[in-house]
């Protein structure tokens, strides 16, 4: 009788963990690398070197981005870029950090730099998101 006891709690806990697997909970938790923008890898070219303008603008490269996610709605962002104008090139470190949410797939993150919003898709373990014409895509680490 207990080793009937035995096998029907392995079938009932092997049941259990193959319905979690087929329906898991999303999470964003984690430590999430940017991949690609626009379907290009890093670095990607956001501003182009123009020194004939009438107000010189440098070239401006991003080098790397990476949201670490809590579990209690919080991130923290950190970002490199290049920055090259007439005098070289120097790399430039950009931290931000702020509140997310995730609603089934959809993901809002809110930046306490500028309090600007960000909405995007969680697909796995990689998710986009759409903001200022760009369409970024993470990968979970």
């Amino acid at each position: 009788m207990r080793r009937l006891l035995v096998v029907a709690l392995l079938l009932a806990s092997a049941s259990c963990s193959k319905d979690s697997s087929t329906n898991p909970t999303a999470s964003l938790e984690g430590t999430w690398n940017l991949s690609t923008i626009n379907g290009a890898s890093l670095p990607f070219l956001l501003q182009e070197l123009d020194l004939q303008a009438t107000t010189p603008t440098p070239r401006v490269e991003l080098l790397s981005d990476q949201i670490i996610a809590t579990g209690v709605g919080t991130f923290i962002e950190t970002a490199t870029a290049r920055v090259t104008d007439a005098t070289g090139a120097f790399t430039v470190p950009f931290t931000d950090k702020g509140t997310w949410v995730l609603s089934g797939t959809t993901i809002t993150f809110h930046f306490d730099s500028d309090g600007s919003s960000g909405t995007g898709s969680l697909n796995g373990n990689s998710f986009t998101i759409g903001e200022s014409g760009f369409a970024s895509v993470y990968v979970k680490q």
